[in-house]
């Protein structure tokens, strides 16, 4: 039978009909506080406590379902079937998957069984994470898991926060028509702007003002100015200078600028809004 097909029977068995006339049970209930040493243990105590209540007792029987092939597996990899097993911990898997489904059900009832819940999905994650774990494995294995899978978690996403922040960073620059290189402890500053092959110095019009850029190449995709805004800090006019070096795709409009003050970091050229800055 394949897995599929396992988990729709043991679901259909776990089906949960209310009887005509049968009523609702809406009390809240809670593990019971006993020693519990390991999987198992945890596992029939919570099955033990949905049992308790009428209304709600099928929420136990994925759970008896899932133990069921948990132990299959185990028998299985000891007579080394490791096909069989792998199959029958997938489907224990399923059909703890499909009790959280029927939680939310619960819960949506007024927030039952909300520490059994909480067991059998950490039970569930534990499991997936860690496929050493048994029904005999102690409960202090299944937290270290729980753990583990959780600090993994937590990186995974720092990852993926730090590369889309990357990513971003390196659309900006793409879309940016110039590179800005200066230190904090130098007045000089050099800006690059990527122009047309064919570029020549009367293509080019530059005003510098001690706040102020305007920078306009004719022929360039950006019109009708390339730089034009507010610098981030004052320069001095009389220091600005430019030129074009590179031939062909290496074609350059080199700007020279100074700082009025040394020993200030510019995080850009321009104060953000204006053209050439992307916001």
């Amino acid at each position: 039978m394949a897995v599929e097909e396992q988990v729709a029977a043991s679901l259909k068995a776990a089906a949960m009909p209310v009887e005509a006339g049968q009523e609702r049970h809406d009390s809240l209930v809670k593990t019971q506080d006993k020693p519990l040493r390991s999987v198992l243990d945890a596992l029939g105590a919570c099955t033990e406590e949905y049992k308790r209540d009428r209304f709600w007792a099928d929420l136990a029987k994925p759970i008896d379902k899932a133990i069921e092939k948990l132990r299959e597996e185990e028998a299985e990899l000891a007579a080394g079937e490791y096909d069989k097993a792998a199959e029958a911990r997938k489907v224990a898997m399923m059909l703890l998957e499909h009790h959280d489904e029927q939680m939310q059900a619960a819960a949506a009832a007024g927030h039952l069984f909300v520490n059994e819940s909480k067991m059998v999905k950490m039970v569930h994650d534990a499991f997936k994470w860690d496929g050493t774990l048994t029904l005999a494995s102690p409960l202090n294995s299944m937290a270290q898991a729980t753990m583990a899978m959780q600090k993994e978690g937590a990186k995974e996403r720092q990852y993926h926060a730090q590369n889309n922040q990357d990513r971003l960073e390196k659309v900006r620059s793409a879309m940016k028509p110039y590179t800005f290189e200066h230190t904090a402890d130098h007045q000089e500053m050099t800006v690059k702007v990527p122009v047309p092959p064919a570029t020549a110095s009367r293509d080019v019009k530059c005003k510098v003002t001690r706040d102020t850029i305007r920078v306009s190449v004719q022929g360039h995709a950006k019109q009708p100015a390339v730089i034009d805004g507010k610098l981030q800090h004052p320069v001095d006019p009389e220091a600005f200078d430019w030129h074009l070096e590179g031939k062909g795709e290496e074609r350059t409009l080199v700007l020279d600028l100074e700082k009025v003050s040394g020993g200030i970091d510019w995080y850009d050229l321009l104060q953000v809004g204006s053209a050439g800055q992307l916001v």
